[in-house]
């Protein structure tokens, strides 16, 4: 019997287990948001981080975090490379498990701006995902390239899992205009299933309240946290 796993299976595994395992957090960023215990990373100098950023707007509250972000990581002397992911052209996932197929490189049927960005998610030394919360998730703009990171995986659920981004140092950031519990926490679930799925290193779910704004004590807060990436 195949060892490979089906789509459909491993979504109905990871709805399981969205509970069962606790990535690394290294810091709060919601009173309600419980502290965990940071990662025994070993910081890296002069990184290519590679920032995702899924708001439609490219100056909006999710992109101050960034701002906050890039600039951290620039002092420190990391390069940042900035996608806005809008403005890219990413086709669904259509499960055609085409991309399995080869266990040397990710592989797609779609030859599109989705693609190139799998490979700069490949090359880069740490990530950084960004989106607003729309309805307690990602937003439209970034959920296809969620989706197509399918192609960065081989063999979940085995032993042989194993993922063309394990262990990428990796930061999510959001905002919304409510509370984190039962809205953030929503999309860390989310994030945390991305996690496992790709083996990535989980630095941090950061969320942030914008109403009406970031508060100047969370962009604190923030720029602690790039510092430990």
């Amino acid at each position: 019997m195949s060892s490979e796993i089906s789509r459909r299976k491993f979504i109905a595994m990871t709805t399981t287990a969205a509970a069962a395992i606790a990535a690394p957090v290294t810091l709060i960023a919601d009173e309600s948001h419980a502290q965990q215990v940071p990662s025994a990373r070993k910081k890296m100098k002069n990184m290519n981080v590679l920032v995702l950023h899924g708001s439609p707007h490219e100056d909006g509250n999710t992109a101050g975090l960034v701002d906050i972000a890039t600039e951290t990581l620039t002092k420190n002397g990391h390069k940042v490379q900035r996608i806005h992911v809008a403005d890219l052209e990413v086709a669904p996932c259509i499960a055609c498990m085409e991309c399995q197929k080869n266990p040397n490189k990710p592989g797609c049927v779609f030859e599109d701006d989705g693609a190139s960005t799998l490979e700069a998610m490949i090359h880069a030394d740490a990530l950084i995902i960004t989106s607003p919360l729309y309805f307690a998730a990602f937003t439209a703009h970034i959920k296809p390239l969620i989706d197509r990171s399918f192609a960065l995986c081989r063999k979940f659920g085995t032993k042989d899992h194993m993922s063309f981004v394990a262990n990428k140092p990796t930061l999510f950031l959001s905002t919304g205009a409510g509370p984190y519990k039962n809205n953030g926490e929503i999309l860390e679930g989310s994030c945390n299933d991305y996690t496992r799925f790709l083996k990535l290193d989980k630095v941090g779910f950061f969320y942030a309240s914008s109403k009406p704004a970031v508060s100047d004590e969370k962009k604190a807060e923030l720029k602690a946290l790039v510092e430990t990436l």
